[in-house]
């Protein structure tokens, strides 16, 4: 894993512990970071939290253009050109958190599902809940969706998080 990744993920399981915590009267502080997976180990005392962190994007080329500016990269996309980019970012969703939920993470995991749709308002994702798909069977104790919402005139935009199942 490269140090960019390294980052993000931690930048993630950041944003999703406070919030986390704040919402559940807890008090969990950053552990460690497990040799293979899952990829962020918090504590509160001696409970423990394991979260597993993926991500989606609208498509392959939205998520190559992030990657690779994030990356700095020669060779980074200067812009990105795609369609029905609420349709894709939720199948898209849907697909991550079903690869996600084929393999086992041990107990007390959770999965964090981060976006960062530059075309889509909290409010928007809010309205398309309902259209992620999650399997009935999964070996995580909660699933989470993050995300960095950009501000409108309409919409008050910052970091959320919603509770899948």
């Amino acid at each position: 894993m490269d140090e960019t990744q390294s980052r993000h993920e931690h930048a993630v399981g950041y944003e999703f512990m406070r919030w986390f915590n704040q919402v559940n009267g807890k008090q969990f502080t950053y552990d460690n970071r497990p040799h293979e997976a899952p990829d962020l180990r918090y504590v509160d005392g001696n409970q423990i939290l394991n979260i597993e962190i993926t991500d989606a994007y609208y498509d392959k080329e939205d998520a190559e253009m992030q990657w690779k500016t994030a990356r700095k990269e020669k060779d980074a996309p200067q812009c990105w050109i795609g369609g029905d980019f609420d349709g894709t970012l939720v199948s898209n969703l849907s697909a991550g958190i079903a690869k996600k939920c084929r393999r086992d993470y041990g107990k007390d995991c959770v999965l964090v599902v981060a976006v960062r749709p530059g075309l889509t308002s909290a409010e928007e994702m809010e309205e398309m809940l309902s259209e992620v798909k999650v399997p009935e069977k999964t070996p995580f104790t909660g699933i989470y969706l993050t995300g960095d919402f950009p501000w409108t005139e309409s919409s008050r935009g910052g970091f959320r998080c919603w509770r899948l199942k």
